[in-house]
């Protein structure tokens, strides 16, 4: 009968160890995750960094420009630029900006000459996630200043829908299509 005691009391202490671990663990969880912005339409893979798997792209990646408080007006607002803009709102602990973030690369050195590239840390910058009522992440904003037309992407952009966007954009502008988006307003206004 002791025996059976014994036993019974180190399954019961073995479990409340595990139980001890999972609130740890969960709670250690929650806390790196907390902020204003979700990635709901994460499909659960996780980017490579190795460029061996782009043959369209040779190999070629760019670092997009980070945007931060101090530059983010005289790159976006006071530059002279006729290429449309790319915005691309991320965070450094979100699993679907870190699957989109070797591609944004591969994008942005496909497409140096189509459009210029950057990219805001919602978690260091928010000004322009704010104003653009980002709310989920990845999200990319695709601009083009002068015509004052924009498309805006939530979730993962695969690297052959970069152009395809770019070319949306365009066939937007030229026919004049400058359309309010209901649920991300202009970021320049």
């Amino acid at each position: 009968m002791l025996f059976q005691y014994v036993i019974g009391g180190a399954i019961v202490a073995a479990l409340l160890v595990a139980l001890a671990n999972w609130r740890k663990d969960a709670k250690q969880n929650s806390n790196a995750s907390q902020t204003s912005v979700d990635n709901d339409e994460f499909d659960g893979t996780v980017g490579d960094d190795s460029d061996a798997d782009a043959p369209t792209t040779a190999g070629l990646t760019a670092a997009p420009i980070e945007l931060t408080d101090d530059n983010w007006e005289e790159l976006l607002l006071k530059s002279k630029s006729d290429l449309p803009i790319v915005i691309e709102f991320h965070t450094s602990w979100c699993p679907g900006c870190k699957a989109q973030a070797p591609i944004y690369r591969k994008a942005a050195a496909k497409y140096a000459t189509k459009a210029r590239f950057f990219s805001a840390d919602c978690d260091e910058f928010d000004h322009l996630a704010r104003v653009g009522d980002v709310k989920k992440i990845p999200t990319t904003f695709f601009i083009e200043p002068a015509s004052k037309t924009q498309i805006v992407h939530v979730g993962l952009v695969e690297l052959e829908d970069f152009g395809s966007i770019l070319q949306e954009l365009a066939a937007k502008v030229a026919s004049g299509e400058a359309t309010e988006d209901p649920e991300h307003p202009y970021l320049f206004n």
